[in-house]
This record gives structure tokens, C-alpha cells and sequence, in this order.
């Protein structure tokens, strides 16, 4: 099944092969590597926080310290 993204591309492709719009391909492709970049670095600060607060707990069970 073709995801709704992908459709929204063909779509765009389709009507930018026929000339009824304009699409400006190359401030798209940077619009969304910015976004991917985000939402990358993100996760990568979400999982970096989860992995200290791990080593902590593990930290914390092995020496006894509350």
C-alpha cells in the first residue's frame, strides 16, 4: 500500500509533468532534509537522555546508594 506521503509526491509530479503548477523541487528536498535533521537530532538527545538516566539506575542498584 502506498503510504500518503508518497502520494502527495506522485501527485505533486504528476500536475508539475503537466505544467498546472510549479513546484520549487530543490526548497522542497531542503525544506525536508531540515525537518529530517530535527527530528534526528532529537531522538538522537531523547535517546542520549534515556541511556544516562539508565546507567544511573544501573549505577545506583549496584552500589546500594539510594
Amino acid at each position: 500500500m502506498i503510504s500518503d506521503n508518497r502520494l502527495f509526491v506522485v501527485s505533486l509530479s504528476y500536475l508539475s509533468y503537466k505544467g498546472w503548477i510549479d513546484v520549487k523541487w530543490m526548497e522542497m528536498e531542503n525544506a525536508t532534509r531540515a525537518i529530517s535533521e530535527d527530528v534526528a537530532g532529537q531522538a538522537d538527545h531523547a535517546l542520549n537522555k534515556t541511556s544516562k538516566f539508565a546507567s544511573h539506575s544501573i549505577i545506583v542498584e549496584a552500589t546500594g546508594l539510594p
